[in-house]
């Protein structure tokens, strides 16, 4: 049986992550006058960058070439690549759509807007959707309709180890993406404002610092992901602090794109 502490820690991620981005889409919506296309295209950069291309240089260095794959199965190896991958396409992502998409789009608020999209998409396909995926086999298995599995043709041993792993690990295990998500919206926000500004102001170094910033976050949990490092909190804590920091930087870039109304400043 799975834990009903663990089904309830889905149900929160799952809230987390969708429900998050929406409130902070909302506020800035009715308070800063957002415009939703930048939310949009942020959205859109998330999938085609993250999802589609990014992921397809992945299978083929990870898995299809047996040379890549050999030399990246070093954790070292691996973070640094996976790290730098992360920035380059999705900051590179970011850099093409101001220069094309969103061409007219320059204020403040459009980077935030921006980062709501990319971010909040990604809350949703990463983190929500693999808790509603873990809810609705963590049912079935409670309901003893783990059969319910052989419709995806998967072999009775990967079965197996998937009904192992959802009894197994500890609840609270279920409610680290959750809040992991919220952190990491604040992070995509802080990005996105930060190559906009790049682009605003044409100081096009501004998409490197970004580029280093991302793969900088990202270069602990990708040691984590080769058990390189084993502290699950030592790695959240870091992002949070990632988190923070780029927060504080969001605020105080405002004054970079010639004062805006609504200062959030005053209202946080």
């Amino acid at each position: 049986m799975v834990s009903i502490t663990s089904i309830i820690s889905m149900i929160i991620t799952i809230i987390l992550s969708i429900g998050f981005p929406i409130i902070i889409g909302i506020y800035f919506y009715r308070k800063h006058k957002m415009s939703l296309w930048p939310v949009a295209v942020g959205a859109f950069v998330f999938i085609l960058f993250v999802m589609i291309l990014e992921r397809r240089m992945h299978n083929y260095l990870l898995f299809t070439n047996f040379n890549t794959s050999t030399f990246l199965e070093n954790p070292w190896a691996y973070a640094i690549y996976g790290s730098f991958a992360a920035g380059i396409f999705e900051e590179c992502g970011r850099f093409l759509a101001y220069i094309t998409l969103l061409r007219k789009k320059r204020s403040w608020t459009d980077g935030i807007a921006f980062g709501i999209g990319h971010g909040g998409i990604e809350a949703i396909l990463i983190g929500g959707m693999t808790a509603i995926q873990n809810l609705i086999l963590s049912i079935n298995i409670n309901l003893g309709n783990i059969n319910a599995l052989n419709k995806y043709n998967m072999p009775s041993a990967m079965i197996e180890r998937i009904k192992s792993s959802l009894i197994d690990t500890p609840s609270y295990a279920f409610l680290v993406p959750g809040i992991e998500r919220m952190f990491v919206i604040f992070i995509q926000i802080g990005l996105s404002v930060l190559v906009l500004q790049g682009v605003k102001n044409k100081k096009y170094i501004y998409l490197l610092y970004a580029i280093l910033l991302h793969a900088l976050i990202d270069f602990p949990a990708a040691l984590f992901q080769k058990g390189m490092l084993t502290n699950i909190w030592a790695i959240e804590g870091w992002v949070a602090i990632a988190s923070i920091l780029l927060l504080l930087f969001t605020l105080r870039s405002k004054s970079n794109f010639g004062g805006e109304k609504g200062e959030i400043q005053d209202e946080i």
